[in-house]
């Protein structure tokens, strides 16, 4: 509640106000004294009290206050003005609390939802991915002719192909899956102390082939003494696969990718993958970082997949604590980077 002392100077500048015919100011006060009477931060009571003897001592120092301007300023006039502020402002936080109400409603249907999905997608995975295992494995025994020649190269290329695209399918699947569980909050990082030294290159040996067969030349540079990372090693191969497969995709023959791993001047641990590819411009950046967009048709027919790998790798190094940066030039190329923060850097102790 307002101190009595405030309360009169306010609502003697009030009265003044209307008493100078200055209208807008007057309006505007009494708004706000409406608001707060209805909050009960100023009694409406309080207000009435205060009314009569406010007017006696203005008309004490004001000759120019006539009796028609007290009558006009009495207090059942004024205080219905001041109730009515008061009722407009109860609807106005009735209409507020049911838009609140209604969106408390929605945001829990929404999370319902997303939680059914999620339940959803999991238990589909599973069911797929039992088939598809088979179908993989079953293809390699083929391909390799575990249990004897098969007679006819053909149908072992046909067994190797079917056993690639099985594979590319599992890869779907999982990513899918991780997209829903990072939208939900339910992926959770398994953190090791992991050295790039060994995991960069790995992954890029495991693209090698498709990269050799694009015509295209991969170049790795790992700074020496690079401390180790402290992260979900899965999670690490999985960004950095996504990043070098989307070079390589969109790379044409002839072309160079760069894998590079260094710390800067912030201690951050910095990976990053350049290509000489397509490279897009920067408003089809935020778009390249959503979920299942691809950036037009045309793009969609040449290069395919879901448009998943950069929303994907977005939210893994979000999980990190890091940041991906994307910086790109039509017909130049791509360079995607990766920030893990200084904490995540492990350095080697000694002991004497």
């Amino acid at each position: 509640m307002k101190s009595n002392h405030y309360l009169r100077a306010y609502y003697a500048d009030l009265v003044h106000s209307y008493v100078l015919n200055q209208e807008e100011r007057f309006l505007s006060m009494a708004a706000d004294l409406g608001r707060s009477a209805l909050r009960r931060e100023i009694p409406l009571e309080e207000i009435v009290e205060l009314h009569d003897q406010i007017l006696l001592d203005l008309a004490k120092s004001r000759p120019d206050f006539s009796l028609s301007s007290a009558i006009k300023l009495a207090s059942p006039p004024l205080m219905r003005m001041l109730t009515a502020y008061g009722e407009a402002f109860r609807e106005q936080l009735e209409q507020q609390r049911s838009v609140e109400t209604q969106l408390l409603h929605a945001k829990d249907a929404a999370e319902l939802a997303s939680r059914a999905k999620s339940d959803f997608l999991a238990g589909m995975s599973h069911e797929l991915r039992t088939p598809l295992n088979a179908i993989i494995g079953f293809s390699d025994i083929i391909a390799s002719e575990i249990f004897g020649p098969i007679g006819t190269e053909r149908y072992r290329e046909d067994a190797r192909n079917i056993g690639e695209a099985g594979r590319h399918l599992l890869e779907l699947i999982s990513d899918i899956l991780d997209i829903s569980k990072m939208g939900s909050g339910q992926l959770a990082l398994d953190e090791t102390d992991i050295d790039l030294m060994e995991v960069i290159p790995a992954c890029t040996r495991m693209l090698k082939i498709r990269a050799e067969e694009a015509g295209l030349r991969v170049i790795i540079d790992v700074a020496p003494g690079l401390p180790r990372l402290r992260a979900d090693a899965l999670r690490v191969k999985q960004m950095l696969l996504n990043l070098i497969s989307n070079a390589t995709k969109f790379t044409s023959a002839g072309g160079t990718i760069s894998v590079t791993a260094h710390e800067n001047e912030k201690d951050e641990i910095v990976i990053s993958v350049t290509d000489t590819g397509i490279g897009m411009s920067s408003e089809d950046i935020p778009r390249a970082l959503s979920p299942f967009v691809q950036l037009d048709s045309v793009m969609t027919r040449r290069y395919g997949g879901p448009g998943i790998g950069l929303a994907l790798v977005n939210s893994l190094i979000e999980l990190h604590d890091g940041t991906l940066e994307i910086n790109s030039q039509p017909g130049i190329g791509t360079e995607a980077t990766l920030r893990f923060p200084a904490v995540r850097a492990v350095r080697a102790t000694y002991c004497i």
